[in-house]
């Protein structure tokens, strides 16, 4: 255990921002070095620095996630604190994916969190207990799954949800964009106020402005009165813009009049209507791109993604799956007047495991329907799933030609999922487990010891009635 004194690496260019946060951690009782380039930092901590570091990740000399790297791999044991602007958001991802210990917003009265986050990282750092810890402390209603991508999400959620800056959430379809947007609006102070959402790809190009800004009666053929559009409609709360990519150039442009202006005028209108509304948008595209093919106008790409977070596939948040198979079941079971919500049988649950699911979360709500209307028992077995999931049976075991991934604890994984309950002693339980396995795939030994994760001998061992073929392989070699 360290006992040396309390000291903090502070790396910023800026002095004012050294100053006050000298001041302030030293009131605290800490120490502080300071570094204002990226090279004095990397020399301080090869010279033997050991304690907290207040990273800024805009430094004059060296790319910020450059230093952050290097500090970590030249002293893992020292935890790494994020201290940035807005400016560098994307950044700041990028760093919490890599392993910082937290990330502070320079606000305008950051030393609110700063004082509790050196002091967590500090603890961790003596006890040598240098983890990065992830926020995530309060997971919003509807937002399933505790896996360290999603909490990281939650992190970049924390820091943004109540602020007035715009949020892009990018992602492949299905992830769960207009659920986060949702969270971001419920825990803001404009919860109270109206949460408007509209896809911008489902809607026709000549009746997407109208949709949007309104119009008034008699501005066109159909117009019979007057209508409100979406952000009028969002006034005092929250207007999501979901598939923001798919604007066309001159919608684009009208859009972007709105957000310098803050006003909307209704087609066929004159009146300017004043705006109180947080716009959060999503878009499946690579903006960036995007941008750069003439695609997108780069104005309005900066005032929409002032704040980016990225949603990850459910390929990358496998540890999710129980929770989610067991929401979506339940809220299956609610919507179809079911006493009781069907279960997976876990060879089915699997099988589930090794997919890559290619739609996402939404792919696997529409699998998971499919499995509960098929199965009539309520048990949701390999047979009841969709023909794409009952082929991976008939593949070559190991790495699934679409790309699934497998978890590495497929034990404590199943452990979280409420499978049928049995009455039987665990052994039998797991023999027709083994049993069930092994009919899926035709009696193929092999076969079913790889999907299962187990050794031939194993199943030799566990199933009696395998024990001839055994004796015959045995004899063969």
């Amino acid at each position: 255990m360290y006992a040396g004194e309390k000291r903090v690496l502070v790396v910023d260019d800026s002095p004012e921002i050294v100053d006050l946060v000298d001041e302030f951690l030293g009131e605290l009782g800490y120490t502080c070095v300071v570094a204002r380039t990226g090279g004095e930092a990397l020399e301080e901590v090869r010279g033997g620095f050991k304690g907290v570091v207040v990273l800024d990740l805009e430094l004059p000399d060296i790319n910020g996630l450059d230093v952050f790297e290097r500090l970590l791999q030249d002293c893992p044991s020292n935890p790494v604190i994020v201290f940035s602007a807005f400016a560098s958001f994307e950044q700041v991802s990028e760093a919490i994916r890599l392993g910082a210990f937290d990330f502070i917003a320079k606000t305008d009265n950051p030393f609110d969190v700063l004082g509790d986050t050196v002091g967590r990282a500090w603890d961790s750092f003596v006890t040598g207990e240098s983890e990065p810890v992830l926020l995530g402390r309060s997971i919003p209603s509807g937002v399933i799954g505790d896996s360290t991508p999603m909490l990281r999400v939650m992190n970049l959620v924390e820091q943004v949800v109540d602020t007035r800056v715009t949020v892009l959430l990018e992602g492949e379809s299905g992830t769960g964009k207009e659920v986060i947007a949702g969270a971001i609006h419920k825990g803001s102070s404009r919860q109270t106020g109206p949460f408007v959402a509209i896809n911008c790809a489902g809607i026709p190009a000549t009746l997407l402005e109208s949709e949007l800004f309104g119009h008034e009666r008699g501005a066109f053929t159909g117009a019979t009165s007057r209508r409100a559009g979406k952000f009028e409609q969002a006034n005092g709360g929250t207007v999501f813009l979901d598939e923001i990519g798919e604007l066309d150039l001159t919608m684009q442009a009208k859009l972007l009049r709105v957000l310098q202006e803050r006003e909307v005028v209704r087609i066929g209108g004159a009146e300017r209507i004043k705006l109180d509304v947080r716009v959060l948008s999503a878009t499946n595209r690579d903006l960036v791109k995007e941008v750069e093919e003439g695609r997108f106008r780069a104005d309005l790409f900066y005032r929409l993604a002032v704040f980016r977070i990225r949603l990850p596939p459910l390929r990358e948040r496998v540890e999710d799956l129980p929770a989610l198979a067991e929401n979506i079941l339940s809220r299956f079971a609610r919507s179809e007047g079911l006493s009781a919500a069907p279960v997976l049988t876990r060879p089915a649950f699997s099988l589930l495991q090794r997919y890559s699911f290619p739609g996402n979360v939404r792919e696997l709500e529409n699998i998971l329907s499919h499995g509960a209307v098929v199965s009539r028992d309520g048990q949701i077995g390999i047979y009841d799933l969709p023909e794409v999931i009952r082929g991976l049976v008939d593949q070559e075991q190991g790495e699934d030609v679409r790309g699934s991934h497998r978890t590495s604890s497929e034990g404590s994984v199943l452990g979280r999922l409420r499978f049928p309950e049995e009455v039987r002693p665990m052994e039998e339980i797991e023999v027709r487990y083994m049993r069930e396995v092994l009919g899926v795939c035709d009696g193929n030994v092999s076969k079913a010891a790889k999907l299962m994760g187990l050794s031939r001998q194993t199943l030799y061992r566990k199933l009696p009635e395998l024990k001839a073929i055994q004796s015959e392989d045995e004899s063969r070699a």
